[in-house]
């Protein structure tokens, strides 16, 4: 892109740039060839101008939360341990729900007052469903944010509690909101002087259970699993099948 901004055309020259491993060079510089103009490479050099300065506010801005939460780095170090959390999201998190934890009784009261607790909706000694009680709408978009990234971590527990309550309540929503529960309690426990634990991986997700009744109908049927680790298989894009590990008998 920087290449084109300062108007270079010429497909011999652009490929140069290129750093990823591609089989079909040819067919890249048949592309390249008599497809840009000066036009393409000012409106380019415009909007790369704009992003480097948009980058630079962007990193000036970040350098100077730093410098105000210094007094609070041991927390941002450990909220950044949760998954789905980074340092900003941390920072904000902070800004929110500040570092005294004592105007909360509990986890559960932190969690609501953040809005990601369900409602109250009982009549009859019997409990319905309702919807989340109203909270900081602030707090509430970073733990959804949060749990979105959570849920994306390969070997979290709230990677595994999410397929598991997803599949249970029939809604992707709502599940999410669960776990954007759950990361409250967490962060509730951190910002009161805990140390972050990693739950690990929790057995009973729907997908483990299935993979799990295959498996038993596999060697029922007299094929060998070998070395195979159950906690291992997520989803269809992490699982791996050996030659080596399959023996037919």
């Amino acid at each position: 892109m920087k290449q084109i901004a300062g108007g270079y055309t010429h497909p011999n020259i652009l490929i140069t740039e290129v750093t990823t491993k591609i089989k079909r060079m040819e067919e890249m510089k048949k592309a390249l060839t008599n497809c840009l103009t000066t036009e393409h490479c000012f409106v380019i050099n415009v909007l790369m101008k704009q992003y480097e300065e948009l980058k630079n506010r962007i990193e000036e801005v970040e350098n100077e939360l730093c410098k105000k939460v210094e007094p609070y780095a041991h927390l941002v170090e450990e909220l950044d341990k949760i998954p789905g959390i980074d340092a900003i999201l941390a920072m904000g998190i902070i800004a929110e729900a500040s570092a005294n934890m004592s105007s909360f009784k509990d986890e559960r009261a932190f969690a609501a007052w953040s809005g990601v607790a369900s409602g109250n909706n009982e009549s009859a000694g019997k409990k319905k469903r309702a919807k989340c009680r109203k909270g900081n709408p602030a707090l509430r978009k970073m733990l959804i944010q949060a749990a979105q990234g959570a849920i994306h971590c390969k070997k979290s527990f709230y990677r595994s509690k999410y397929n598991k309550l997803s599949f249970r309540l029939g809604s992707k929503n709502k599940a999410k909101v669960a776990i954007a529960n759950k990361i409250a309690r967490v962060v509730y426990k951190v910002l009161a002087g805990d140390q972050y634990k990693d739950l690990g991986y929790m057995r009973g997700d729907p997908r483990e259970e299935r993979i799990k009744k295959l498996l038993f109908e596999l060697k029922s049927l007299g094929v060998e699993i070998q070395n195979h680790t159950h906690q291992n298989i997520y989803s269809k894009r992490d699982v791996k099948v050996e030659a080596s590990g399959i023996v037919y008998s």
